[in-house]
C-alpha cells in the first residue's frame, strides 16, 4: 500500500509545478501548442498564401490579355496597311488602263484617218467624221467605267483600313482594361490579407 501522505497529496502537488510562460511559432503565454491555435495560424497561413496567389494570378491573367490584345491589334493594324496599299493599287491599275486605252484610241484613230486617206475619202465629214467621233466616245466611255470601278475599289479599301484602325485601337483599350482590372483584383486580394492578419 502506498503512503497517505503521498497518494493523497499528488493532486496538491500537481498544483504547485510553476507553469512556465513558453513561446512557440503560433502563439505566446504558456499554450503555445493548443489545437485551436495551431490550426487557427496555419489556417491564417494558407489564407495569407491563397489570397497572395490569387493576386499574382489576376496579374499574370491581366498582362496575358493585355499580351493578347496587343496581337490582334498589330494584326488590325496590318490588315489596314494592306488595304490602303490595295486603294493605291486600284488607282494605279485605273491609271494604267487608262493610259492604254489612250493609246489604243489614238492608234486606231489614226489607222482610221490613214485609210480614209488612201482611199481619197475627205475626212472630217459625214461617215469618217462619225467613225472618229464613235471611237473617242468608245474611248471616253472606257476610261468612265474603269475610273468608276477603281472608284469603289478606293472607297472599299479606305473603309477597309479605317475600320482595321478603329479595331485596333479598340484592342488596346481592351487590353489596358485587362490591365487595369487584374491590378484591381490584386488590390482586393491585398485587402483581404490585411483584414485577415488583423482578425
Amino acid at each position: 500500500m502506498c503512503p497517505p501522505l503521498l497518494f493523497g497529496s499528488a493532486p496538491i502537488m500537481a498544483g504547485f509545478v510553476p507553469s512556465l510562460p513558453t513561446a512557440g511559432l503560433i502563439g505566446f503565454g504558456g499554450v503555445p501548442f493548443a489545437a485551436g491555435a495551431t490550426l487557427g495560424g496555419a489556417g491564417s497561413l494558407f489564407q495569407l498564401g491563397g489570397f497572395l496567389v490569387q493576386g499574382f494570378g489576376a496579374i499574370r491573367q491581366g498582362q496575358f490579355a493585355q499580351a493578347q490584345a496587343e496581337q490582334q491589334a498589330r494584326i488590325a493594324e496590318f490588315n489596314a496597311k494592306v488595304a490602303e496599299n490595295d486603294a493605291i493599287l486600284a488607282r494605279q491599275s485605273e491609271q494604267l488602263d487608262n493610259d492604254r486605252t489612250d493609246d489604243l484610241r489614238k492608234r486606231i484613230a489614226s489607222a482610221a484617218q490613214t485609210g480614209f486617206t488612201k482611199s481619197g475619202v475627205v475626212i472630217n465629214i459625214d461617215t469618217p467624221l462619225a467613225i472618229q467621233e464613235r471611237i473617242a466616245t468608245d474611248a471616253a466611255e472606257d476610261q468612265f467605267n474603269r475610273t468608276f470601278v477603281a472608284d469603289q475599289q478606293v472607297a472599299a479599301a479606305r473603309v477597309r483600313a479605317a475600320g482595321g484602325r478603329a479595331s485596333a485601337a479598340n484592342f488596346r483599350i481592351t487590353g489596358q482594361e485587362a490591365v487595369t482590372s487584374s491590378r484591381l483584383k490584386a488590390t482586393g486580394a491585398a485587402f483581404k490579407v490585411g483584414e485577415s492578419l488583423l482578425a
